[in-house]
């Protein structure tokens, strides 16, 4: 059976001292009193079984077990901290984040760099839901279709979305009225939950008979069909601010269950991590601000 590492308490004041052959000045050094030094040193002679130094004198000194271990033990602390060291460099300077990729490209990536321009030397690492390549993630956003209670999650956004589509749309069908996108073909977003039947409700569009359509699977060539001019798209308001190429002219929407997604922090989080945090719930706030309030 392997044996038990000794307290490590024991061995830092060991070397801390025996670095000083001072017990006030390693008291100082490790923050805790003189008398919780001397303990620490002797439950690690007991521990080891070994004096490990002279006591008695007017001066602190080193026995021959003690310049022993002192000797074999600096090459090992050498390696502890020069592990800490890159450890913590990497962790100070790296962010994984896992999240829906229209999330990432419909409304993080247009604001990043506000981030970056405070943070020049982070390093972030994208994953998306569908591709969980990441061992170890720091912030996790995900889409919910429904209506039930999410414990240690917090909604960013709620599925409220309205039609979108190209100006030149707009002028070649003559679109004025609700009733007119059905002269031209509607885009649609395989999602759990149909948004388009919902928000033709809303309008009062019932004869659904000659509706075209064209159907895809994910949001990113869905929306590069909407900005080619293909047809209208329904998008979530959040999607919206700032939006340049697209037009939204009608203010009816429709709202679905559920939401955009963030795990909360579980045990400790890394600086970095939690600025990055504080910095993304710092952007939805100003997002919601000029959004419609159905979708607040």
């Amino acid at each position: 059976m392997a044996r038990r590492l000794p307290s490590f308490r024991g061995v830092e004041a060991f070397m801390v001292t025996a670095g000083s052959l001072n017990l006030r000045l390693a008291s100082q050094k490790l923050n805790i009193s003189i008398s919780a030094v001397s303990r620490r040193i002797r439950a690690l002679e007991d521990e080891i079984g070994t004096q490990l130094f002279v006591r008695g004198g007017r001066k602190l000194g080193l026995t021959p077990a003690g310049h022993h271990y002192h000797r074999q033990l600096l090459p090992t602390l050498d390696i502890i901290h020069q592990a800490t060291r890159s450890v913590e460099a990497r962790e100070r300077d790296s962010i994984s984040i896992l999240a829906l990729p229209s999330f990432v490209s419909g409304w993080l990536v247009p604001r990043l760099d506000a981030f970056r321009a405070s943070h020049p030397d982070i390093t972030i690492e994208f994953s998306t839901l569908r591709k969980r390549r990441l061992d170890y993630t720091d912030i996790i956003v995900e889409p919910r279709f429904d209506a039930e209670n999410y414990v240690g999650m917090t909604r960013l956004f709620r599925w409220v979305s309205s039609p979108v589509c190209q100006p030149a749309l707009m002028e070649r069908h003559d679109i004025r009225a609700p009733g007119d996108v059905t002269r031209t073909t509607l885009i649609d977003l395989d999602a759990p939950v149909a948004a388009w039947p919902s928000w033709l409700d809303s309008a009062g569009i019932f004869s659904r008979d000659q509706l075209r359509w064209i159907k895809f699977d994910t949001y990113l060539p869905m929306m590069s069909a909407v900005r080619e001019g293909l047809g209208f798209g329904l998008l979530p308001l959040f999607y919206q601010v700032g939006e340049t190429q697209l037009v939204t002219p009608f203010d009816i929407t429709t709202s679905l269950p559920g939401g955009v997604f963030v795990r909360d922090p579980t045990g400790f989080e890394r600086p970095i991590v939690r600025r990055f945090r504080e910095w993304m719930m710092d952007e939805i706030a100003d997002t919601m601000k000029v959004v419609p309030p159905a979708a607040a």
